[in-house]
């Protein structure tokens, strides 16, 4: 006997591992959105860039950048990645709020 898949239509589908769209770790939570932004605009200045150097960087709109900074917009988890290479940061350093920012390595120090 075959075993029943309801509102699966291929053998692909089945074997497939359900996974969230990369974009949902951030952007349904504001909390997180609002210390992605801060963490965003803190290295984005520390650094020394504008917000539109950064938005051609990471290949994203100006206003993208702006309303990730202000907290409005998550981002997908691969344009996460592109703002930590281009910034040069890890992804702890863009979504942990738990950091003091002190000049030295480029790193933020976590602080308990």
């Amino acid at each position: 006997m075959k075993p029943v898949f309801d509102n699966v239509s291929s053998k692909k589908e089945r074997l497939q591992p359900h996974l969230p769209h990369a974009s949902s770790l951030i952007e349904n939570d504001a909390t997180s959105r609002s210390v992605l932004g801060k963490n965003i605009l803190y290295w984005r200045t520390h650094r020394k860039l504008t917000q539109q150097e950064l938005a051609d960087a990471v290949g994203i709109t100006r206003v993208a950048v702006t309303n990730l900074e202000r907290g409005l917009n998550g981002t997908p988890i691969h344009t996460l990645m592109k703002f930590c290479g281009v910034l040069k940061v890890t992804p702890n350093d863009l979504l942990l709020e738990n950091f003091s920012f002190r000049r030295g390595k480029g790193r933020a120090k976590l602080t308990s």
